[in-house]
């Protein structure tokens, strides 16, 4: 069983469609890439054995052996950084590259998406078996960066989404029609068909094909299409829903945005005050002023609080501003909540801040106020109440920070105690191996000394073994002739008589005086 977990950067586009070509062509018709291919396969790119062993120890961190996509594209990213002289560490996968080179493998590949990119400049897209321009394989490519996205409930955030789109360097303006165009159902949020919608157009674009005013029909993904009309133009923020009416929000729109306003309306009053909608307006991320300003234009009857058309015109409002539309000075009359358009409302051509609409907002105001209500101290506080909400989400950003730079200065201190501590351990180990290595030069030394000291006393012990033996074999013949000398001389005087030696004579022996 594999299980790789991997601290996976997202590809700019370009990256993507080059990691996933260079993985069909290294690795095909596999989920894995062992080690023994990685090896061979790494080498190309020119990088010292250990550079590639730091690689691989980054992108295969619990040492199965093997990289998955994931790991392989990490291992790329790795290599782009160590070949342009940047540390190698999975921190910085982020860090715009060139593409790593590997040689002839990468020049292949290189060769490959550009004449793949010079046949789509020039043909339609192939269309998938369900007749979607989006191809099996883009969704295959495309599945692996949503996923890596985390999605929530089946969908990537705004923010998420908007930060993949400009990692592909396109002009705002480009990356802003390619966002319309994608978000169909213009909740601010990508599922897997508008992502796999908008990372398509900005191949096209890449490709140097225009952009289309409206979305083609066939890019609109199939469970998109019963019933549905050709997505309208990007430049008028409208969904492919038809609005129940003239409004400027359509019906999904609204059903969705009453979710929000059902759950903030606890009280089942049918208005929410400023105070229970501002977490909610805040979560955009936009200016306070801004946000100011789409409550003032939605809070028709100045009454400090919402209806649900006219929050879901608020939240339609913020939706088109976080993808880039302005906010209007003064609403459009297709843009007034259906319940308001018999009340007296700031006209589109009259700046909300003239005599005249300022008139209409009080005479507005007093007719639906009770006694005692005073219309510009509900407006203070309700902007109070947005100041506050902001200050303290910086507050709390702030705080949040803090404790991350905290964690992180840490983490840093921790990391570098290691690595002083390892370094301790290195120098000991050092010092250890040199003496050892003096120790074994002094054992080598002295074990010839020995062997040498054996091979003399051997040598001697030979000559003294062979004189020994000349020296017994000498005795030897010694003791054979005496042997033989004292059974001859017994027998010889056994033979002769008294007084007779050897020759028979007489032995002389002088006489006594006294004979």
């Amino acid at each position: 069983t594999h299980t790789h977990t991997h601290k996976f950067t997202m590809p700019t586009p370009e990256e993507l469609e080059f990691f996933e070509e260079l993985w069909d062509q290294t690795v095909p018709d596999a989920d894995f890439f062992d080690a023994g291919d990685a090896v061979v396969f790494l080498r190309q790119s020119g990088l010292p054995d250990p550079v590639l062993h730091s690689v691989w120890g980054q992108s295969d961190p619990e040492e199965t052996g093997t990289l998955d996509k994931q790991g392989f594209f990490t291992a790329l990213k790795l290599v782009a950084l160590a070949q342009t002289n940047k540390e190698i560490d999975v921190a910085l996968l982020d860090v715009p590259t060139p593409l790593p080179t590997f040689g002839q493998a990468s020049d292949t590949v290189l060769a490959k998406l550009k004449a793949k990119r010079a046949a789509a400049a020039n043909s339609d897209p192939p269309l998938s078996d369900e007749g979607w321009a989006v191809s099996e394989a883009e969704q295959k490519k495309f599945r692996g960066v949503f996923d890596g996205l985390k999605p929530v409930d089946g969908k990537v955030s705004g923010r998420a989404g908007q930060q993949v789109l400009m990692q592909s360097k396109l002009p705002t303006k480009v990356l802003g029609v390619i966002w319309e165009l994608s978000d169909i159902d213009k909740d601010g949020k990508l599922d897997f068909e508008e992502f796999a919608v908008a990372m398509h157009l900005v191949h096209r674009s890449l490709a140097g094909k225009d952009m289309p005013a409206t979305l083609p029909p066939a890019l609109i993904p199939p469970s998109r299409r019963g019933g549905a009309t050709e997505a309208a133009p990007a430049s008028e923020s409208q969904s492919t829903d038809e609005p129940a009416t003239d409004w400027v929000v359509t019906a999904k729109e609204k059903a969705t945005f009453d979710k929000f306003f059902e759950e903030a309306d606890t009280g089942k009053a049918g208005l929410v005050t400023g105070q229970n909608l501002m977490p909610i307006f805040m979560s955009s991320k936009l200016p306070t002023a801004v946000l100011a300003h789409v409550w003032n234009l939605c809070d028709t009857h100045q009454k400090g609080a919402l209806n649900s058309e006219q929050f879901a015109l608020a939240m339609h409002l913020i939706s088109r501003k976080v993808k880039g539309t302005e906010v209007p000075q003064a609403l459009p009359p297709n843009f007034i909540p259906p319940s308001c358009r018999g009340d007296q409302v700031t006209p589109v051509n009259q700046s909300a801040d003239s005599p005249a609409a300022a008139s209409q907002r009080a005479g507005s105001a007093t007719a639906s106020a009770t006694p005692g209500d005073s219309v510009p101290l509900t407006q203070a506080k309700e902007q109070l109440a947005v100041q506050k909400q902001a200050v303290e989400s910086l507050k709390q950003d702030v705080a949040q920070q803090h404790r991350d730079t905290v964690e992180q200065k840490a983490e840093l201190a921790k990391v570098l105690a290691d690595v002083e501590k390892l370094k301790s351990e290195e120098k000991v180990l050092r010092e250890q191996f040199k003496a050892g290595k003096a120790k074994l030069a002094d054992l080598v030394t002295k074990i010839k000394t020995a062997k040498a000291e054996q091979a003399k006393l051997q040598s001697t012990l030979s000559r003294l073994s062979e004189s020994k033996a000349k020296i017994d074999s000498s005795l030897k013949q010694y003791s054979n002739v005496a042997q033989q000398a004292a059974a001859g001389a017994k027998l010889t005087s056994s033979k002769l008589g008294p007084g007779q030696n050897s020759s028979g004579s007489s032995v002389f022996q002088p006489s006594s005086p006294w004979s």
